[in-house]
C-alpha cells in the first residue's frame, strides 16, 4: 500500500519555474554583461543551488566581495513575492486533499533553501495537508530517506512525484516508485509514467497500491510453499 506522496515544489504544484529563471537575469540586469554570464552559468549540466549560482557569477563578473550575498537575497525577494501569487499546477491541490483524504502522508521535498520554502509553502495555505516541509541544502535523496526513517515505511511504500531528472534520480537511489508531471517532465531522458493533471494522482496511486499488495501476496505464498 502506498503510505505517503512526497512533491517537488517548483512546476509539480505551483507553476513557478519560469519564475525562478527570470528572476536570476532580474538580478543581473544592471550589470554589464550580466545576462550573458547568467545564460552561461545557467547552460551548465549541474549549476547548483541559488547561492552556487550568485558566487560563480559574481567571480565571472569581477564584482567586490559580499556581491553574491545581495543578488542571493534580491534573488529569493522577487521568487518568494511572486512565487506566492502565481497559480497552482492544474489538480494540484484537488490531488492532495483527496490523498489527505485517504490517510496518506504528504511531503514536499525541493531544491529550494528549506528556509526560503517554508514561508511560501505556509502564505499559499498547503501547511494544512502537509506532514512535511524538506528543502536544501540537504539533497533531494537524502530528504527522501529523512522521510523514509520518520514514517518508518519501506521506499515501495513512498511514491516521489515531480518535473525534473533530479526527482527521478532522486527516486532512483532510494528505490521509490516515481511518476512525473506532464507530457515531457524537464531533463528526463527515460521512460516514466507521466500526469497532464494532477487531478489523475489519486487514482494512479490506487493502482500503484494495488499492485503492490499483488506483489506482497505472491511473496508471502512463495514462502510459505503454497
Amino acid at each position: 500500500m502506498i503510505r505517503c506522496v512526497v512533491f517537488d515544489f517548483d512546476g509539480t504544484l505551483v507553476d513557478s519555474n519560469h519564475i525562478k529563471r527570470d528572476s536570476f537575469f532580474a538580478a543581473v540586469d544592471a550589470i554589464p554583461d550580466g545576462r550573458d554570464i547568467m545564460e552561461r552559468i545557467l547552460s551548465a549540466p549541474d549549476c547548483g543551488d541559488r547561492h552556487a549560482v550568485f558566487e560563480r557569477f559574481a567571480r565571472m563578473a569581477g564584482l567586490a566581495s559580499g556581491s553574491d550575498e545581495n543578488l542571493a537575497r534580491q534573488y529569493s525577494n522577487r521568487c518568494r513575492t511572486l512565487i506566492d501569487a502565481c497559480p497552482d499546477m492544474p489538480g494540484a491541490v484537488a490531488a492532495m486533499e483527496a490523498l489527505s483524504a485517504q490517510q496518506c502522508q504528504l511531503f514536499i521535498n525541493s531544491a529550494t533553501p528549506e528556509a526560503d520554502l517554508q514561508p511560501i509553502v505556509q502564505a499559499r495555505r498547503l501547511s494544512r495537508l502537509l506532514a512535511g516541509v524538506f528543502g536544501g541544502p540537504a539533497t533531494k535523496a537524502e530528504n527522501l530517506r529523512r522521510i523514509l526513517t520518520l514514517l518508518g515505511v519501506s521506499p515501495r511504500e513512498l511514491v516521489v512525484v515531480g518535473d525534473g531528472a533530479d526527482d527521478h534520480a532522486a527516486a532512483e537511489q532510494t528505490g521509490c516508485p516515481f511518476v512525473g508531471v506532464f507530457a515531457n517532465p524537464v531533463g528526463m531522458t527515460c521512460h516514466v509514467p507521466t500526469l497532464t493533471d494532477l487531478s489523475q494522482l489519486p487514482a494512479m496511486i490506487e493502482g500503484l497500491s494495488t499492485r503492490y499488495e499483488g506483489k506482497m501476496q505472491e511473496t508471502v505464498k512463495g514462502k510459505g510453499g503454497t
